[in-house]
């Protein structure tokens, strides 16, 4: 497992910026930690890796054409009290399980 994900923002941009690694390497680093941890700390109600690479790649493609942003390709944990639209969001209440908004919030 590569250590990436211990990277803080600004050096995890650096490296992007620089191409030392790319966003899907840093996005698979800390998805491979969240799964190594989060039997013990159960942090995420609604893992969604398959967007986190999918949102990588297009990092990636915006690295390469010049439009990416400070940060761009930065993985991020959303707390379920913020809506994003089709991504189950309970706001840690049971009563709403398997809400699957058809909106993103304004944050």
């Amino acid at each position: 497992m590569s250590d990436l994900w211990r990277l803080t923002a600004h050096e995890a941009h650096e490296g992007l910026r620089t191409r030392q690694f790319s966003a899907v390497e840093l996005t698979q680093s800390t998805l491979d930690r969240i799964d190594a941890v989060e039997g013990a700390v159960h942090a995420f109600i609604t893992p969604t890796p398959e967007l986190a690479r999918q949102q990588a790649e297009e990092a990636d493609r915006r690295f390469a054409n010049g439009t990416a942003t400070s940060l761009t390709g930065i993985p991020v944990g959303v707390k379920d009290l913020i809506v994003t639209g089709g991504v189950q969001t309970t706001a840690g209440s049971r009563i709403l399980e398997g809400f699957n908004p058809p909106f993103d919030s304004h944050v």
